[in-house]
């Protein structure tokens, strides 16, 4: 429509300027050159116009799928840290009650943290009683009993084993390893550093640390281990309270 009312229009002033018959040829040759060309612009114009239209339909396309795509991975990522928390929170109350059940235990034994830096040095010294089971026999001061300490202390070192192992698991914060650590120090710690502190005393710091026996190594073993497991959770609780992107 738009295109044949330009087409009229010239034709009739080309008629009215008397233009024969004749001629008519080379007008129709015109006005057939002419309209082609606007035919075929209009053409690509429409083109175009349907190119960028598709364009914009892709580009919205792909940023209603981007959309979706984010929203679907921060619902994965609430969902994941949700799962995180509950399993942290969950191991972490876990492995308080073993601590506090490890510090009654503790509690219960400290007899023996006192007792056997004496014991073993009566033994060491080969003190003797008559024993009661034969005739003129003898037995070392104490011999019973600190076998005795050496197995509970054995089951309380297995123990502690337990709960360093949880410690040390990558579930746990810095800070939450602070919190058992301390409670372990307050109880199982304490009593360890008591029971060094009476072998040095009784053997004296150079005897004991050139010639331990068996109790004092794995008392001493245990207080490293004590050590450590704080400097490592000390270590991570500061890493961890670095803010992201800052390393200073």
């Amino acid at each position: 429509m738009a295109v044949s009312i330009p087409l009229g229009m010239l034709i009739w002033a080309l008629i009215s300027n008397g233009l024969g018959l004749t001629q008519t040829g080379q007008i129709g040759d015109t006005i057939g050159g002419t309209a082609g060309a606007l035919i075929n612009g209009i053409g690509l114009l429409l083109v175009y116009s349907s190119f960028q239209a598709q364009i914009k339909a892709n580009e919205l396309q792909n940023q209603l799928m981007q959309d979706q795509k984010n929203d679907f991975d921060r619902q994965r990522q609430e969902f994941q840290e949700t799962m995180d928390r509950q399993a942290n929170e969950s191991f972490f109350d876990l492995t308080l009650k073993i601590v506090e059940r490890f510090s009654e235990a503790v509690e219960r034994q400290q007899h023996l943290f006192l007792d056997v830096p004496s014991i073993s040095y009566r033994i060491l010294n080969d003190q003797r009683i008559t024993s009661s089971e034969r005739m003129g026999a003898t037995k070392l001061i104490g011999q019973e009993e600190f076998i005795t300490y050496q197995r509970q202390f054995f089951i309380l070192t297995e123990f502690f084993n337990v709960i360093s192992r949880r410690i040390n698991d990558t579930i746990l914060t810095g800070d939450q390893k602070l919190v058992l650590i301390d409670l372990l120090d307050v109880s199982y710690g304490a009593l360890v550093k008591t029971a060094i502190i009476k072998y040095q005393q009784i053997f004296g710091v150079g005897v004991v640390e050139k010639h331990p026996d068996d109790m004092y190594y794995n008392l001493d073993r245990q207080d490293i281990l004590l050590f450590q497991l704080r400097k490592d959770a000390e270590t991570q609780a500061a890493f961890e309270r670095i803010p992201y992107g800052n390393e200073e």
